[in-house]
């Protein structure tokens, strides 16, 4: 089978964010993070929302430590704040914390 560029470089990059997310967990980075997400500060919360759901699409490690952190609930209440495209954002970063349990 031929593998084409762009087929290889979407693999790197899922490869990246599987890595980068263990590694935010593994440094303790997601406290850090997750402090913002009550945040009034709509650019910050929208930055936080893309770590997040970067971090735990398809990483059963970070999804898992997410949850048991709180963050699941932390979002799902920020969520009933929210509208538009934050309201979406916040969706699809629950969305891939969840995503295969």
């Amino acid at each position: 089978a031929v593998v084409s560029t762009q087929s290889t470089g979407e693999l790197e990059e899922l490869a990246h964010k599987y890595d980068n997310g263990q590694l935010l967990v593994s440094q303790g980075w997601f406290p850090r993070i997750g402090r913002h997400i009550y945040t009034e500060n709509k650019e910050v919360y929208r930055a936080v929302l893309r770590v997040i759901a970067s971090a735990a699409q398809s990483n059963p490690t970070v999804q898992k430590y997410l949850i048991e952190e709180g963050y699941l609930g932390a979002l799902t209440s920020q969520l009933l704040h929210q509208t538009g495209d934050l309201a979406k954002s916040t969706v699809m970063a629950i969305g891939a914390i969840i995503r295969n349990f």
